[in-house]
């Protein structure tokens, strides 16, 4: 019954051909302290010890893949996150009740990863999808009992493939991020778009609730829609709702016999008392425990399977959803997920099915704890830090009148004040926001002092610009790039370069190299615009391959662009600098239908700022008898390199 989430996610991603493209995550709780130690460095296979490093490797990775977190609006746990770009977005469901804040809420537990596999040397898009009770924290992946299903999506005739495009289209037009696009969701969904109708039909269901579009209820699409009813229904929860709506639940589900099997938390306590089943017709309702249910762990998983003998059918759904009514249901309830499958009835009883045992709940210790957040904000916002203008953006409903003196605390600008709604308010941050990704909002509430902590996302983000990881050299790039060209051009030695004499006895002239070597440089660039004019990408290419080139040319820490600031920053004599902000000025211009005015400006500002440097040296250096003037000389050495290059 246990899962090891990590291990499921791990051994999906090693499954892609070319990596991992784009990952999302949908969860209740979300810790982004865990996130980041554990899930990000499991998703692209980084084993470095150290967190520098790990933080370094996971960000190089993240610089080509777009990922992104959803989480309910109530339920940041851990703190505040580090300095990883990846982004995160708090929901808060429509309907949700602002003051007392209690539901619907976000609930659902997905983990989509998606990019592209080889078979039989075609290359397929694929999308893996894994349903489960876990939730993204620590008790989630390494404490509790939960349970995962899992599934490959790569026909748009799969069942779950039609589920899926609508829930993100769903999640894609929240207000929250109606006003700036989610990057991992538009990934995932143009893989989805790409892949052919194969006529797969007998692959698992996904069943999303509470987003609304005339759907079916979890309870009918579970039976088939069937009237008839089931031989048992098995429905294992840590939740459950009281003995006024627990029988309307079970007449939903509409089976003869009913097994009850409530998770049991750390202390050996059940979220079912016998005043919960005072209503229920004592005739074919039980209650069971898991036979091999561990002491000290939270049964935090939620199954239900519906049996049936005749026809030997079995349909069994992992995922979210408790066994209350918020969950089930179909309008203003939580927005939960499950993953149905069609089994075998007597195979599933060998190996799928858990195996119970009775229970008698009399006597025995009840919980009452439920599955709600902490107390959140009674008020809805959003803050966003746009890095095209350089600013936060703040969305906020209007505090209601029990909170007064409600204050934002932004890093880098301090605090702001929230006296009413707002619509994308903009403060200026010129600097940027550094390597805070949190919020504070501070008020009073019915006369107590209050402290919320929240995230922010960043949007129009030029990774060229925003330091992660510690800044590279010019010479640290160069190896980085020559490391990405390996084969097309054999690098020369670096080390030394000496004046030969001829006789051996002469003083050794050579000179220490102290940045990096012209010849590796030209060798390298070389060929990586080789492999730039060749593989050229129009604007409508698909987003995973638009984001490789780009992290390539100006947004990963060791793009052109990056060593292009390099060789200024590391000054660099004025002829060398020319040299190389010249060769990358060629390729990003080779590039240009991939990059943006601001990149292609720059460039061109940096290029004209070392050709005017080197032009000062020419004029300081050269006397009455030189060839030209000081113009036509630069123009000469300006063409030499061109030619030299070519």
């Amino acid at each position: 019954m246990s899962v090891r989430v990590r291990e499921a996610i791990a051994q999906a991603a090693a499954r892609f051909s070319g990596g991992v493209e784009a990952a999302l995550f949908t969860t209740f709780t979300f810790d982004p302290r865990f996130f980041e130690a554990n899930v990000l460095p499991t998703l692209f296979g980084v084993e470095a010890r150290g967190a520098e490093a790990r933080r370094a490797e996971v960000n190089a990775r993240l610089a080509g893949v777009s990922v992104a977190v959803f989480h309910d609006a109530a339920a940041l746990s851990g703190g505040g996150a580090s300095d990883y770009r990846y982004q995160t977005w708090a929901v808060r469901v429509p309907g949700a009740h602002e003051g007392a804040r209690k539901g619907p809420y976000f609930h659902p537990k997905l983990m989509l990863l998606a990019g592209r596999y080889e078979h039989e040397g075609e290359t397929y898009p694929a999308v893996y999808l894994a349903c489960g009770s876990a939730n993204l924290t620590l008790s989630g992946w390494g404490h509790n009992l939960e349970v995962l299903g899992e599934t490959w999506i790569d026909d748009a005739d799969a069942p779950a493939h039609a589920e899926l495009v609508r829930f993100l289209t769903w999640l894609r037009k929240l207000p929250r991020s109606r006003q700036a696009e989610c990057q991992a969701i538009r990934d995932v969904l143009e893989i989805l778009r790409e892949m052919g109708s194969y006529g797969a039909t007998d692959g698992p269901e996904l069943h999303i609730n509470g987003i609304g579009g005339g759907q079916p209820t979890f309870a009918q699409r579970l039976r088939l829609g069937q009237t008839q009813r089931w031989d048992c229904l098995t429905v294992l929860s840590p939740y459950w709702s009281g003995s006024k709506k627990l029988p309307k639940l079970l007449e939903a589900l509409n089976a003869r016999e009913v097994k009850l099997v409530p998770g049991a938390s750390r202390e050996g306590a059940f979220g079912l008392a016998p005043a919960h089943l005072e209503a229920l017709d004592s005739q074919g309702v039980s209650t069971c425990v898991l036979e091999d249910g561990e002491a000290n762990r939270f049964t935090h998983a939620k199954l239900y399977a519906l049996s049936k003998e005749r026809g030997n059918h079995l349909r069994v759904a992992v995922g979210s959803c408790n066994m209350t009514e918020a969950a089930h249901k179909k309008t203003g309830g939580n927005v939960e997920a499950m993953l149905i499958r069609s089994l075998d009835l007597k195979k599933a009883r060998r190996s799928a099915l858990p195996k119970l045992r009775p229970l008698d709940l009399q006597g025995k210790a009840f919980t009452d704890e439920s599955d709600d957040p902490p107390a959140g904000l009674p008020f809805d916002l959003t803050v966003l830090f746009d890095w095209k203008d350089r600013s936060y953006a703040v969305w906020s409903s209007e505090p209601p009148t029990y909170c007064t003196g409600v204050v934002l605390r932004l890093p880098a600008v301090g605090d702001v004040t929230l006296g009413m709604a707002c619509e994308n308010r903009r403060i200026a941050c010129p600097q940027g926001p550094g390597k805070a990704r949190g919020f504070t909002v501070t008020f009073t509430r019915n006369a107590e002092p209050v402290s919320i902590a929240g995230l922010f996302s960043e949007i129009n983000l030029d990774h060229s610009t925003r330091d992660y990881t510690p800044r590279l050299s010019a010479g640290e790039i160069i190896d980085e790039l020559r490391e990405r060209s390996s084969g097309l051009i054999r690098c020369l030695e670096r080390h030394r370069l000496v004046d030969e004499d001829p006789d051996g006895a002469g003083p050794d002239t050579g000179l220490e190299e102290t940045a990096f070597n012209l010849y590796d440089f030209y060798a390298t660039v070389q060929g990586e615009r080789w492999k730039a004019l060749g593989q050229a990408l129009p604007r409508r290419a698909p987003p995973h391959e638009r984001m490789r080139r780009l992290a390539d040319l100006v947004s990963g820490p060791s793009s052109l662009m990056k060593l292009a600031r390099a060789v200024e920053e590391d000054r660099l004599s004025p002829v060398h600098r020319f040299a190389v902000i010249l060769e990358v000025h060629r390729v990003l211009h080779a590039n240009r239908p991939l990059l943006d005015d601001a990149h292609l400006g720059e460039i061109v500002m940096l290029l004209t700022q070392s050709r005017a440097a080197v032009r000062a040296e020419i004029a300081d250096g050269s006397g009455a008898d030189a060839p030209g003037t000081p113009d036509e000389l630069l123009d000469w050495f300006e063409a030499e390199l061109v030619a030299c290059t070519v």
